[in-house]
């Protein structure tokens, strides 16, 4: 059954009463605040709903919110998902406005999360998905219910070159970050390279990868409608996705040939138009803004080849949703971009280094036949689809002895 609900109330959420409940903590989450921030993290979810009733828990601000806060609840099939609003304007460039935002956060957080504990079963674990702030939250948990927990990482902030860059913070939230994965049971990250990075830098003795997950009943092989050649380009375009290096690169790949044209999918920030306008003047480019999966997905399907040029990453839904749809994919090495793609399905090129993927470029659609593109979609869909990555949860769980 499918709820979708708002309220102040937590007895109106339909959580059912001694139900022994898998918990997730998501810093990161897609809420009307920030709707497509973590929606990976939301697709685990819903996989991982599919072996057993988990409630996740979110807490973020709104900016338009005359109450203190509330509720906002969905159900679908076992997945509880429970966004926590509370009221606040958002700006935390003031040391007191970050204060009063983070009091805010950890007490409505908190004060749920106690009357969710005292109306379930006694939860085996919680699951902290991006340290902070939830992570702090759970290291309550642990005191309070001596209640393990587990961390996942998704961020890229552990490689120099991210616009967040974790060296960059303040000693305090480098110390909490570090105190939350120093009491975690486990931790997890998608990619082995920035896994082994954050094993490197607070000194762990192990990471376990669970990467990103493809929705395969959208993201899926259907066979190109017409016979042009079609990169296609999915992000944020900004600087970490390094569009102007993008550009500048096919711009001289249509000083060579002409036979090829580019499909743009994501909003163009405002200093990346003028670079836009100078493409469009050189060759075809179809910027097609935001637009929703299924949607997506029909641009990838009618795509060659996907280009990825990234100054850092850690392990992009968008190259494993390529892959699933039997796209080859030429990206960049930056952080785990690089580990999806081997030479049956896609290049590597070095980050930043326009030459290399202009060759690549001209390498793709020379043998671009070369590809089997079923073959890509069938090995892709085996390794990223939901039920692959909700054992791989499960298997966790077991291997730290909190499931039988």
């Amino acid at each position: 059954m499918l709820t979708n609900q708002m309220t102040n109330r937590f007895d109106e959420i339909p959580i059912v009463q001694n139900q022994v409940y898998w918990i997730w903590l998501a810093s990161w989450y897609p809420s009307k605040t920030f709707p497509t921030n973590g929606d990976f993290i939301q697709r685990h979810a819903t996989a991982v709903s599919n072996m057993h009733p988990l409630i996740l828990i979110h807490c973020v601000h709104d900016v338009n919110l005359t109450t203190p806060y509330y509720y906002h609840y969905n159900t679908n099939g076992n997945l509880i998902e429970i966004i926590i609003y509370f009221a606040h304007h958002g700006q935390t460039t003031r040391i007191m406005d970050k204060l009063v935002y983070n009091f805010l956060f950890y007490k409505h957080a908190t004060q749920f999360i106690y009357s969710l504990f005292r109306k379930i079963a006694k939860p085996l674990f919680v699951h902290v998905h991006v340290p902070m702030k939830m992570g702090l939250v759970a290291r309550w948990i642990k005191k309070k219910w001596q209640i393990p927990y587990f961390v996942s990482e998704q961020s890229s902030a552990y490689v120099p070159l991210a616009p967040d860059s974790f060296i960059k913070r303040n000693l305090y939230y480098k110390q909490q970050v570090k105190n939350i994965f120093k009491n975690a049971l486990a931790i997890t990250n998608v990619s082995a390279t920035i896994g082994e990075t954050i094993k490197k830098l607070f000194h762990l003795k192990e990471i376990t990868v669970i990467h990103n997950q493809a929705d395969t009943t959208v993201f899926q092989y259907k066979k190109k409608v017409d016979q042009i050649f079609r990169f296609i380009h999915v992000s944020t375009m900004g600087y970490q996705k390094n569009f102007s290096g993008l550009m500048h690169t096919f711009n001289r790949l249509s000083e060579i040939r002409n036979d090829f044209e580019l499909v743009l999918v994501g909003a163009i920030p405002e200093d990346a138009q003028e670079l836009l306008k100078q493409s469009l003047e050189l060759f075809t480019v179809h910027p097609v803004g935001t637009i929703n999966n299924q949607e997506v997905a029909f641009h990838i399907q009618q795509a060659n080849c996907m280009v990825l040029f990234s100054r850092s990453e850690n392990f992009p839904c968008v190259i494993v949703e390529s892959l699933c749809c039997g796209v080859p994919v030429i990206t960049s090495n930056a952080g785990g971009a690089a580990e999806a793609i081997n030479t049956h399905n896609g290049i590597v090129v070095p980050s930043e280094d326009e030459e290399a993927l202009l060759m690549a470029l001209l390498n793709m659609m020379d043998n671009f036949h070369q590809y089997n593109q079923v073959d890509i979609a069938i090995n892709a869909e085996n390794l990223y689809c939901a039920e692959t990555i909700a054992k791989q949860f499960s298997t966790l769980y077991k291997q730290y002895g909190v499931l039988k």
